[in-house]
């Protein structure tokens, strides 16, 4: 037994070389809007909220939870009519789902629809009326459905699409060559931090760096970094 450790430990030191060597061949992050961060996480918890109380409301009506793709449906998604609630689809899905648990209660009776009485839905309406004043971020409205499921009438965060959004405010440099930029940009940056001045933003470079006020240093701009301008 104590051969055979032996003889593994060169492979698996070579192993953890290689690993620790691949460390540096990943994205390199080089900026980070953090207000816009900030602003996202209240949007996300905004939604966790108000999408619970819609699902709760929605099993009284319905006696089962909906899933996110359905509550998703229930949202316009245009410019007139974005995250508006539609009664109409709402109220149509839900005679559905009434149908189908008379169907499953009486399998040999026909179902007469005007017969079925939709319970009051003026308070899943208002509910969802809720979902449009989620916190804007960076002036814009959006509502991330897909960070979301529905996990045995809970409303849950998804931390794999939380992460993928967040990096739509992230900024990376991925290739040898946009990494290769972003090095000449940092050595420009740290002699631009060492300049005594008071307002350090008068000095912004349009295109290739920017004074960062939050993290207080200079930080490099994607357009050059990521060969927008050449």
């Amino acid at each position: 037994m104590k051969e055979n450790a032996a003889k593994k430990r060169p492979d698996e030191e070579v192993a953890l070389k290689q690993a620790a060597e691949n460390l540096g061949n990943g994205p390199d992050l080089f900026y980070v809007n953090r207000n816009a961060l900030r602003a996202l996480e209240g949007n996300l918890l905004y939604g966790l909220s108000h999408i619970q109380a819609i699902i709760d409301e929605y099993f009284v009506v319905v006696g089962e939870f909906p899933i996110m793709e359905e509550v998703e449906s229930w949202f316009g998604k245009g410019r007139s009519d974005f995250l508006v609630p539609n009664k109409e689809v709402i109220r149509a899905e839900i005679l559905d789902k009434l149908i189908d648990k008379h169907r499953e209660q009486y399998p040999t009776m026909l179902v007469d629809v005007e017969r079925i009485i939709l319970p009051p839905l003026d308070k899943l309406f208002e509910l969802c009326g809720q979902i449009i004043f989620v916190p804007a971020i960076e002036f814009k409205e959006a509502f991330y459905f897909q960070c979301y499921s529905i996990i045995v009438g809970k409303v849950e965060l998804l931390p794999f699409e939380v992460e993928l959004t967040k990096n739509s405010w992230r900024q990376t440099a991925i290739t040898a060559e946009e990494k290769e930029r972003l090095q000449q940009v940092r050595k420009i940056c740290e002699l631009m931090g060492t300049l005594k001045i008071m307002n350090h933003s008068r000095f912004d470079v349009p295109g290739l760096l920017f004074w960062d006020s939050e993290s207080g240093v200079y930080s490099a701009r994607e357009d050059y970094v990521k060969g927008f301008i050449k």
